[in-house]
């Protein structure tokens, strides 16, 4: 969507956003997630070009200017099969009562989009916003970047958007989300993640037919065997589910079941060939040695930290490559991610004194964490810094809170300093424990599951 004028930019990614989100409640068609989508609002293709790049049969677009304090959006669907524009209409309301703006596409979503494809009816399940001062709050959150900084302004809009209407499901579905980048790659910490975890059971209270689930963090807080479950479950209801498959792939790359991972990421991205969570496949795929698929993975996420952050941790594993991983990771920290920082101070030759200060930081900071692959990585950026005692420690943190982290112990170039170390064979060890731990209990549930184990 394009718009005139700058104070009502983010209503070029938030309305968008919204529009997908309602039509997600039509059981009867399949909707590509907004996040598929976005990398076409700064640089624009034509309906067609798009609908085949996502192998999708309808495209909506649209546009919106604002004449004289009015919002006009006009919205079109377009057949990609021969470019034909099959249905076209505008609304209008005052930029003040986006509420009303909102309900009008709506209708005319249901009038016109669902009708056209052929669609069943939605029946009163989309969630309604009545105020519109919190709505707006919602819309600006939703259009915010995903790295630490505006992560956390998002976090302070939803937060004071619902407190003046606590019942609007999508506003806590996006606050789940948000606290959770928060915990992962903010400090967070244990706090963000309760709060995420509270926000998605207040998403489902409200809205049952949501999304939200808990796989992910359940991988995260090592109970890799419930998050089997769950995914496993998921997977059963809804096999052609792109967020099924990634979530499977969630609990395989933390139980080190790197090629089990990677056919589940696969999976996922052939059925939703965009969707921007799908980004941290592309660890399964470093980790395989296979960096230009792990591209494809980081890409979704286009110019992000975080992904500048992720190509870093591609370069750092390549021989003589050591000033683009630097200059990744310079940028990667001005994004927000304070973890590379020991990849900066090493690429730079800072004393040791610094360096040891700096890697006890992140030592303090990261066995704070959860999330036992967040460990990992911090372990392998100290190992690659020389830091190697405080590598082990953290490693040995991460295996037995539930990330296998087999083969990477043998195959990770960041971790080939430690392989002489005394320690290193008992690290191997409950690497090998952990994951046949959950390979049992996989087992136990389903006798004829085939696993690669190498």
């Amino acid at each position: 969507m394009g718009v005139s004028g700058p104070s009502f930019d983010y209503l070029r990614y938030a309305l968008a956003s919204d529009i997908v989100t309602d039509l997600g409640y039509a059981r009867s068609i399949s909707v590509r997630p907004f996040a598929s989508t976005s990398k076409y609002a700064d640089a624009p293709a034509d309906p067609q070009t798009v609908g085949r790049q996502m192998n999708v049969t309808y495209v909506i677009s649209g546009d919106f200017i604002n004449e004289a304090g009015n919002l006009k959006v006009t919205t079109e669907l377009t057949r990609v099969s021969d470019d034909t524009v099959i249905w076209r209409e505008s609304v209008s309301a005052p930029s003040t009562e986006l509420v009303r703006l909102h309900e009008q596409l709506t209708e005319r979503l249901q009038d016109g989009v669902i009708a056209r494809v052929g669609g069943a009816p939605i029946t009163n399940e989309i969630p309604v916003p009545h105020r519109p001062r919190a709505y707006d709050m919602y819309l600006r959150a939703v259009a915010m970047p995903r790295d630490p900084t505006p992560n956390r302004t998002a976090i302070a809009l939803l937060t004071e958007g619902l407190s003046e209407e606590p019942d609007y499901a999508p506003a806590w579905s996006e606050l789940a989300w948000r606290y959770y980048l928060d915990a992962e790659y903010s400090g967070g910490g244990e706090n963000s993640y309760r709060l995420s975890e509270e926000a998605t059971a207040r998403a489902n209270a409200l809205d049952p037919n949501g999304t939200t689930n808990f796989v992910a963090q359940r991988a995260e807080h090592g109970d890799l065997e419930g998050a089997y479950d769950e995914a496993q479950a998921l997977l059963s209801r809804r096999p052609d589910s792109s967020d099924a498959h990634f979530e499977m792939s969630y609990v395989y790359r933390y139980a080190g079941l790197l090629d089990d991972a990677a056919k589940e990421c696969d999976a996922a991205l052939t059925i939703d060939p965009g969707d921007f969570i799908f980004r941290s496949c592309s660890k399964v795929f470093l980790y395989q040695g296979r960096k230009a698929r792990a591209q494809n993975f980081v890409d979704l996420d286009g110019k992000s930290g975080w992904s500048v952050r992720q190509e870093m941790q591609f370069a750092l594993r390549e021989e003589k490559n050591d000033a683009f991983a630097l200059a990744l990771a310079i940028i990667a920290m001005e994004s927000g991610y304070t973890d590379v920082e020991i990849v900066v101070a090493n690429l730079e030759h800072k004393p040791a004194n610094v360096i040891s200060e700096i890697a006890a930081r992140e030592e303090t900071d990261v066995m704070k964490q959860s999330d036992a692959e967040e460990k990992y990585e911090t372990a392998a950026m100290l190992s690659s810094a020389g830091e190697t005692r405080r590598a082990i420690t953290i490693l040995r943190s991460a295996i037995s809170t539930g990330y296998c982290a087999t083969p990477l112990l043998d195959t990770d170039p960041l971790l080939s300093n430690l392989h002489q170390l005394p320690d290193f064979p008992q690290l191997k060890m409950l690497a090998t424990q952990c994951r046949q731990k959950l390979l049992v209990h996989i087992r136990s549930k389903n006798p004829h599951a085939s696993l690669s184990t190498n």
